[in-house]
Order: structure tokens, then C-alpha cells, then sequence
């Protein structure tokens, strides 16, 4: 019907975009809703290192077949889980292969990325994200309300416990794989935080 529209969302994930292997795909994705007459907003969401660690452990501790609370924490407190994807790398590869680049090179990657493709980029706890997104649509809630959706932030999921060694091992991960270079420009160049000098 004339002067009507509609939103349809995709979502990418696991099974998304490799942004490092094809960086046009969302240029020429633009490019072609722009000549059905639609409009595209690009957007990603990422989330603090820790809680996007502890969401990482809460789902590897899930999948682990055959694997005792006891076993699964000493490996991972021990640093000897074989791949650690940090959100850089599912963010520019999504293949599950992590390249053996500079970490700084991948976060150059990453955030040239951003600003030339993304119209809109979250940061989880620095954005109300159901916010935004009535924002960038237009959208009313159902309700008029916020809707609020719970998080499970316990220290103990299924027998697992955080422990301080396995926080401390994830700041090595995150200082290997790239991840608290990439939150830290995140929340410079989007948020005008300069924490990063501080770690520097």
C-alpha cells in the first residue's frame, strides 16, 4: 500500500558475515536495497570483554562432551583451551579460523570496518539496545514500555564456577586475541572514553 512501510530484520551471528574476506558485502548489500527502493541500517553489538568471556564459557562448558566441572575449569584456568575467539576475530572472520595477524592491524581492520559499512555500532552496558532500535525504526513497544530482558550474571552456571584465576586468564586471552585492544578503541571513538591511555 502506498506511503506504508515495513522493517525486516536479519540477523547474522554464528553464521554471518567474514567481514576480512569480503568487505564490500555490505556496500553492495546497500547498494542493492537501495534499488528495490528500501533502506539498510548495519549494526553490530558487542559486549565488555569480561561478560563476552563469561558468555563464551557458559556455552563451551555446555558443548564440553564428557567433561567434569573440575576438568573443564583446570583447562581453561591453565590457559590450554586451543582456541579462544575473542569478538574481533568472530566479528572480522566468523569462520571459526583465526588469521596470525597484529593484533593492531586487526583492530585498524575491524573499526575501518565500522565506520565505513555500520550505521549504527553498541557497546552492551553502554547502550540500552532496545532503545536504540525503536530509535533507528521508528518502532513504538507494545506496551509503550521498555521491555527488560533478563541476564544471567551468576557466578555459577550448571556447577561452573568463576573463579579468580579464570578471570585473570581471560585477560590474557582478551591481550592475545585482540579483544581489549578492540573494546578499548570501541569506546574511545564511540563513546568518547579515553580509558585506554591508561593501559597503554
Amino acid at each position: 500500500m502506498k506511503g506504508e512501510f515495513y522493517w525486516t530484520v536479519l540477523g547474522s551471528g554464528e553464521h554471518g558475515l567474514a567481514l576480512a574476506i569480503d568487505g564490500d558485502v555490505l556496500r553492495r548489500l546497500r547498494e542493492n536495497m537501495e534499488e528495490r527502493g528500501c533502506q539498510l541500517v548495519a549494526m553490530s553489538m558487542f559486549s565488555e570483554p569480561l561478560d563476552y568471556n563469561m558468555k563464551q564459557t557458559r556455552q563451551m562448558f555446555a558443548e564440553c562432551k564428557n567433561c567434569t566441572v573440575t576438568e573443564f575449569t583446570e583447562k581453561l584456568e591453565l590457559g590450554s583451551v586451543e582456541v579462544w575467539r575473542g569478538q574481533l576475530d568472530y566479528f572480522l572472520y566468523n569462520t571459526g579460523e583465526i588469521e596470525a595477524l597484529d593484533n593492531k592491524v586487526k583492530v585498524k581492520d575491524a573499526i575501518t570496518k565500522l565506520r565505513d559499512y555500520y550505521d549504527l555500532v553498541l557497546l552492551d552496558g553502554k547502550d540500552d539496545f532496545s532503545k536504540e532500535i525503536l530509535r533507528v525504526t521508528g518502532w513504538k513497544s507494545p506496551d509503550g514500555e521498555e521491555t527488560v530482558v533478563a541476564e544471567v550474571n551468576d557466578m555459577e552456571i550448571g556447577g561452573l564456577r568463576y573463579s579468580k584465576q579464570m578471570v585473570k586468564q581471560y585477560t590474557k586471552f582478551d591481550a592475545k586475541n585482540g579483544d581489549a585492544d578492540f573494546c578499548d578503541a570501541l569506546n574511545h571513538i564511540y563513546y568518547n572514553d579515553l580509558a585506554f591511555l591508561f593501559n597503554q
